[in-house]
């Protein structure tokens, strides 16, 4: 992948907790404690998140994740089910992160241990363009492939720290309805529907 192929980055996220990123930015898992944001993280995903250190950098849990493909596994799975459409967000956040300090790409899912982690600018050149952002990751009869594309599709821009709220360009949701009411109701949010990043 090429840094052109990149146009945005993918933060997910309650809506209950856009007032406060735009207002403070996008947090890491540590930074953020302190504001008690709504999680819809799976706890024991967390668990082995806490666990993992970047190579040469800090705890998993001290950096931001941004996908490069919010469309993904974890994204199903939250969404999935009983689930409400209308308290997930995905933030849209400028690629103009990849210019800062010490950030990490991870080519998969950053908790898996078949992942590598390499700078961030010269490691989209590791990244499969057409894998990552793949209609679907399913290969029938297949699980080995299966699990591999799952994680390859979750490969995450680490950003130590913080975001800035102004590198956030946008929000996407599932429905013409929930952007209206985001919208109207969140300072600054700029809501847009897309059914397809919401597997509608």
């Amino acid at each position: 992948m090429e840094r052109a192929d990149l146009t945005e980055l993918h933060y997910i996220c309650h809506a209950d907790n856009l007032p406060s990123i735009l207002a403070n930015g996008i947090l890491s898992h540590q930074r953020a404690k302190r504001h008690r944001p709504t999680s819809i993280a799976d706890e024991d995903v967390q668990a082995r998140r806490s666990e993992k250190s970047v190579p040469r950098g800090q705890p998993l849990h001290n950096y931001v994740n941004l996908y490069l493909n919010a469309r993904n596994p974890m994204l199903y799975r939250i969404t999935e089910g009983a689930r409400n459409f209308a308290d997930i967000c995905v933030l849209s956040v400028s690629t103009s992160v990849l210019d800062l300090t010490d950030v990490v790409l991870a080519d998969g899912n950053a908790a898996s241990a078949a992942t590598a982690f390499r700078p961030a600018l010269s490691g989209l050149s590791a990244i499969e363009r057409k894998r990552v952002f793949a209609r679907y990751w399913t290969h029938h009869g297949d699980p080995l492939a299966e699990a591999e594309h799952k994680r390859v599709m979750c490969a995450e821009i680490l950003v130590p720290g913080a975001v800035d709220a102004a590198m956030i360009k946008g929000v996407y949701v599932a429905s013409n309805e929930v952007a209206a009411s985001i919208s109207a109701n969140v300072a600054n949010a700029r809501a847009t529907a897309t059914k397809y990043l919401f597997f509608r």
